[in-house]
């Protein structure tokens, strides 16, 4: 988040002119961009694996739960608790894809908007 506001910052600095050659603290914006592009890319990744793999994780912590629950336990609560497990990895991976794309499409506008022409070779 404070990544975002620094962002935020350096781009209203540059369209009031406070800043020239695309310098903001001795950091090129070209260098915040790819910072944001590599960061994007890792929570579209991790969400994307959180995703696939929930089956696997959602029954390891299920079989956990299960072992560390004494007696006899009911089939059904247990087929719940695992279902719950899977659906939560689901639900957070969701949640870091989101967020990957989102930022992935924020920061393609933003260089879009603020780089030279010469300038845009994030990819």
């Amino acid at each position: 988040m404070l990544f975002f506001i620094e962002l935020r910052e350096m781009l209203t600095n540059i369209e009031k002119g406070l800043v020239k050659k695309n310098l903001v603290g001795g950091v090129t914006l070209d260098k915040k961009i790819k910072e944001l592009s590599i960061i994007s890319s890792l929570l579209a990744i991790a969400g994307l694996v959180l995703m696939f793999s929930s089956n696997y994780f959602g029954t390891t912590l299920g079989d956990s739960w299960r072992h560390n629950q004494a007696g006899v336990i009911d089939t059904e609560l247990y087929y719940r608790v695992t279902d719950t497990y899977k659906n939560n990895f689901v639900i957070i991976g969701s949640i870091l894809f989101g967020a990957g794309i989102l930022t992935a499409i924020l920061t393609y506008f933003i260089s879009f908007l603020t780089v030279k022409n010469e300038n845009r070779n994030i990819v």
